[in-house]
């Protein structure tokens, strides 16, 4: 089966889940405490989108949390909050930064129209 998958890097620590392949994810549920102006702008937009799209799986990723996050924004080479990361089939297929609404929703339509296709 094939999946589309938007992980949303950022920083600072509010509660957490155990999330995929040993990453802590903080929940879509979960009260944002987060830095920065994009961030909390567009973070109670990503949570509508998971609403909305319940076949893509959205994981907010706190960078600063932990050594394994810190480790992880690092290898993929995250350098501005928030940045959109969508894999399609465990493959990056797009990542873009900034909180601009209409090219967020335009991503998460392609690459889920894509993750149908696919199947």
């Amino acid at each position: 089966k094939s999946d589309v998958r938007c992980a949303l890097c950022m920083s600072s620590p509010a509660g957490w889940r155990e999330g995929c392949e040993g990453v802590r994810l903080q929940s879509q549920r979960g009260k944002s405490l987060t830095k920065g102006l994009a961030t909390q702008m567009v973070y109670p937009y990503v949570v509508e989108l998971s609403k909305e799209w319940p076949d893509v799986l959205f994981a907010k990723i706190m960078g600063d949390a932990s050594n394994e996050t810190r480790a992880l924004m690092k290898a993929w080479g995250v350098r501005a909050v928030p940045e959109f990361r969508f894999f399609l089939d465990e493959e990056l297929a797009h990542s873009h930064t900034g909180a601009n609404k209409e090219k967020l929703l335009a991503a998460v339509t392609e690459y889920a129209e894509k993750a149908k296709a696919l199947v």
